[in-house]
C-alpha cells in the first residue's frame, strides 16, 4: 500500500505543532501524571457534541442519532487502534476505576483460595484492585522484581503458577524502570497453567503500537489521556471472558450486553465521541508526510482496518526512526516524560526551539528518583541538571546511557503512531 512513500521524509515538526493550541508550547512540562497534550481535532470534537447533539443518544430524533452515531465512531475507532472488536472495549473513567470493576467482576466466578499473582513492579491501578480481594478470600501471590536487575523472572513465575492461579497482572513496561516486559512470553507461561492475565499499558501507550491480539493477553488497559485524549480509560477483554465476568452495571443491564455491563459510571458521551479526534490527528500527520492517505482503500472504506493500520504504522515509523534526536535505547525507557515535540528539551532544546521548561515537582519526587537508582542498581546525582530535567526524568537518562537492547520483549518494537511526535527533538 505505502510503496510510492517518498525516501524516508523528516517529520516537519512545526506542523505537528500547528494541530495543537499555540499555548501547548509557552512551556515543556516534564510530568507524567499530567499525560499528553490534547490537539485541536480532539478540542473540536468535543465541542461539536455538547453544542449540537448534547442529549440522550440513541432515541429517534435527529439529534439523539447523531449523538449515538458519534460516541459509536469514537468507541470503533479507538478499538481499531488496539486491534480489537469494538464490543470487547470498554471505555470507563480511568484505567485504576476499570480494573477496579474487572477485579469485582471476575471474584464471583472464582472460588476461596484462588490464586492472583502481582507483582511489585505494578502501578497501583493494577496492584490495589487484586489485592483487595484477598479479604473476600482470594490469596495474593507476590511476583518481586529481580533486585539486581530491576525486572521480571520469567522462571520464577513459572514456579509461582499453581492450578489454583485465576490471574497474572504486570506492567507491560515499568512506570519506574521503563523495562518493556515480554507480555506474549508471559502470556503464553500463565495461560499453560491455565491463568488468565491482566496488563496495564498506561506507560506503553505513548510510546509503542498495541495490538491486543498479537499479545494474545486477557484483558489489556490504558488511559486516553495518555495519548492526546481525555482524562478517560481504555479496557481491553477478550470477548468470551468479558462474558464470563459477572456485570456491575444496573441489575436490569443483562450479562450479555457487553461491554456496557462493565461500565457502572455509564459512557462519558461527550468525551467518547472526542476520541474520534485522536484517529483525526493520526491521519491528519500520515496525510501530511506520507504520499496516499493511510487505512483506505477506497472512498471512505476500511476493508481490513488491521492490516492497513499496521501498514501506516510501519510507514509512519520510517518518519519518526530518521528524526529520533536520541538513542534507541531512551526511547525505551522514557515512558515518565510528558507526550509531544517537546519531551527531549533538556537534550536537544536549541532544536526544538521552545524558550522556557519547567517541572512539575512534588514532595514525593526525591525520593522516587532514589528508589529509581536503587531499583536498577545504579548511583549518580543529577549533577546540577535538577531544574532543567527534573529528578525522575534525570535518573532515566543516566540508565538510558548504558547500552542494553532497548526492545527486549517488545514484539515487534514497532514506534506507536499516536507518538508520532513524542521521539523528536
Amino acid at each position: 500500500m505505502f510503496k510510492d512513500i517518498k525516501d524516508t521524509p523528516s517529520l516537519d515538526v512545526n506542523y505537528c505543532r500547528a494541530q495543537f493550541p499555540a499555548k501547548c508550547w509557552d512551556w515543556a512540562f516534564f510530568e507524567n501524571a499530567g499525560g499528553s497534550f490534547v490537539p485541536k481535532s480532539v478540542i473540536e470534537r468535543m465541542t461539536a457534541y455538547m453544542s449540537e447533539c448534547q442529549v440522550q443518544p440513541g432515541a429517534p430524533f435527529p439529534a439523539s442519532e447523531l449523538a449515538a452515531e458519534r460516541m459509536a465512531d469514537g468507541h470503533r475507532k479507538m478499538a481499531e487502534i488496539i486491534g480489537a472488536e469494538p464490543d470487547e472495549v470498554v471505555i470507563g473513567p480511568s484505567t485504576s476505576a476499570n480494573i477496579d470493576v474487572l477485579a469485582r467482576s471476575l471474584r464471583p466466578t472464582w472460588r476461596d483460595g484462588d490464586e492472583v499473582i502481582v507483582t511489585n513492579l505494578n502501578h497501583e491501578a493494577n496492584s490495589g484492585p487484586w489485592r483487595r480481594l484477598a479479604v473476600s478470600g482470594i490469596r495474593i501471590v507476590e511476583w518481586p522484581v529481580n533486585p539486581d536487575t530491576a525486572q521480571l523472572d520469567l522462571n520464577l513465575l513459572d514456579r509461582l503458577l499453581t492450578d489454583r492461579t485465576r490471574l497474572v497482572a504486570l506492567p507491560h513496561v515499568s512506570n519506574i524502570t521503563g523495562d518493556i516486559n515480554d507480555i506474549e512470553a508471559v502470556t503464553a507461561t500463565a495461560h499453560a497453567a491455565g491463568a488468565m492475565v491482566c496488563v496495564d499499558g498506561v506507560a506503553l501507550a505513548p510510546h509503542r503500537a498495541i495490538d491486543v491480539k498479537a499479545l494474545g493477553v486477557d484483558f489489556y488497559a490504558f488511559s486516553f489521556y495518555k495519548v492526546y485524549g481525555p482524562h478517560i480509560g481504555c479496557l481491553y477483554g477478550k470477548k468470551e471472558r468479558l462474558l464470563e465476568a459477572r456485570g456491575q452495571h444496573h441489575y436490569f443491564i443483562g450479562e450479555d450486553a457487553i461491554p456496557y455491563k462493565m461500565n457502572p459510571a455509564g459512557p462519558q458521551h461527550e468525551m467518547i465521541a472526542s476520541l474520534v479526534g485522536i484517529a483525526d490527528y493520526i491521519d491528519a500527520l500520515a496525510k501530511h508526510h506520507l504520499d496516499e492517505p493511510p487505512n483506505r482503500t477506497g472512498p471512505g472504506r476500511l476493508p481490513n482496518v488491521r492490516h492497513a493500520r499496521g501498514e501506516t504504522r510501519q510507514a509512519v515509523c520510517r518518519v519518526s526512526r530518521k528524526q529520533t534526536a536520541c538513542p534507541p535505547d531512551w526511547q525505551t525507557r522514557l515512558g515518565r516524560a510528558r507526550a509531544g515535540p517537546d519531551i527531549f528539551l533538556a537534550r536537544a532544546g536549541p532544536v526544538i526551539g521552545t524558550d522556557r521548561a519547567r517541572h512539575r515537582r512534588g514532595p514525593g519526587c526525591g525520593q522516587a528518583r532514589r528508589f529509581l537508582c536503587q531499583a536498577i542498581g545504579r548511583g549518580g546525582r543529577d549533577r546540577g541538571r535538577r531544574r532543567r530535567r527534573g529528578p525522575l526524568l534525570d535518573g532515566a537518562l543516566q540508565h538510558g546511557r548504558r547500552s542494553r537492547p532497548a526492545d527486549r520483549g517488545a514484539g515487534s518494537g514497532a514506534v506507536n503512531p499516536l507518538s508520532l511526535t513524542c521521539h523528536f527533538g
